[in-house]
C-alpha cells in the first residue's frame, strides 16, 4: 500500500475537502478531512501525475502528486 499523508497544523483546515484529479480533470478521489492528520491510500492510482486540491475557508490549495 502507498499512502499520502496530509498534515495540517492550523486548526482552521478541519472540515476541509481534499480531492485528487487526473491531468485531464477527472476526479479520482474525494474525502472530507476532519482531523489534523489524514492518510489517503493512493495505491489504487495508476502511475502518472495528479493534482491534489485542498478546499477550506473559501480557498483552494493545489499541489502536484506524482505516482511512479
Amino acid at each position: 500500500m502507498i499512502f499520502l499523508a496530509i498534515t495540517e497544523t492550523e486548526s482552521h483546515t478541519i472540515n476541509a475537502m481534499v480531492e485528487i484529479y487526473t491531468l485531464v480533470g477527472n476526479k479520482v478521489y474525494s474525502q472530507l478531512i476532519t482531523t489534523q492528520v489524514t492518510n489517503i491510500d493512493v495505491s489504487q492510482l495508476t502511475k502518472g501525475i495528479y493534482m491534489i486540491k485542498l478546499k477550506h475557508n473559501n480557498k483552494i490549495e493545489s499541489k502536484k502528486l506524482v505516482i511512479q
